[in-house]
């Protein structure tokens, strides 16, 4: 018996007893009547900023020589001048180590591998009908590249956090599926922290020793630095731990080596 998953597609129910023309022929007039208002150059609703703010709002969206983005850490606001965010952009991106550029777009040729891989879980009973549909995004978007820049380091150039943005591409769903399995392994590891409270919680019960000395690490590009064979293998040992779990489920496929961020096409997000 595998373990199912809670995850499944959005529901399209609608009350048999709520269908009919009068039902349809007023949601229709509603919809009309907001569209034609969200259009409208003096639209009937009242805002809640000023002239002078939308004004603004509107100069800052049709500035393009600034991108705004939000501070690595500390929660502040950062505008950047074009120029330095592609620049500081394609410094990231020309780092082999982690990027391979690509000379065609990879999305057919990962989604049939992907597709291959669902298929063959649902053929051995891990995945149901519904979670294997779910699992299939028929149109995936390509990733998006973008970064935070990392002012607590520096004001005026400050270095950028990459991160690309999987939302509605290829691997979204199968990425939620995943977690939810490894949620429970991963509250269990030994170094697991959920927030800092957790660690004054932890720290409550240690005894202080006179010998012993503070020491932080900051490693740099952490997930990044993670292969994939030497994780998907420390995945694979960690779920080995799991009475719960049946083998055939616990088999980390080595197809999934295929399917991964690092090497697919993504556009800049500015």
């Amino acid at each position: 018996m595998f373990i199912p998953s809670n995850i499944k597609p959005e529901s399209n129910f609608y009350p048999l007893e709520s269908r009919g023309p009068h039902i349809e022929t007023f949601y229709n007039m509603v919809l009309t009547e907001f569209k034609q208002n969200l259009e409208s150059t003096s639209p009937k609703f009242t805002n809640n900023l000023t002239s002078n703010q939308l004004n603004a709002i509107k100069m800052l969206t049709n500035n393009k020589k600034i991108v705004i983005k939000n501070a690595d850490k500390g929660g502040g606001i950062v505008i950047m001048d074009n120029s330095y965010y592609v620049a500081e952009s394609l410094r990231l991106l020309s780092d082999t180590t982690y990027y391979l550029p690509l000379d065609q777009d990879t999305k057919i040729s990962f989604k049939t591998d992907l597709y291959h891989l669902i298929d063959e879980g649902y053929t051995l009973g891990i995945l149901d009908k519904k979670l294997r549909a779910y699992l299939k995004i028929p149109h995936p978007v390509t990733a998006k590249f973008y970064f935070l820049p990392k002012i607590h380091k520096s004001l005026s150039k400050p270095p950028g956090r990459p991160i690309i943005s999987g939302i509605d591409s290829l691997t979204t769903n199968l990425s939620e599926y995943v977690d939810g399995l490894l949620q429970k392994c991963v509250v269990q590891l030994p170094s697991y922290l959920k927030y800092t409270a957790h660690l004054l919680q932890q720290l409550e019960s240690f005894e202080w020793r006179e010998s012993y000395h503070w020491v932080t690490l900051d490693v740099a590009a952490l997930y990044s630095n993670i292969t994939h064979s030497q994780g998907l293998t420390a995945i694979e040992n960690t779920l080995q731990s799991d009475p719960e779990m049946p083998n055939s489920q616990k088999k980390v496929h080595s197809g999934l080596y295929q399917i991964n961020f690092g090497t697919q096409l993504f556009q800049i997000l500015g």
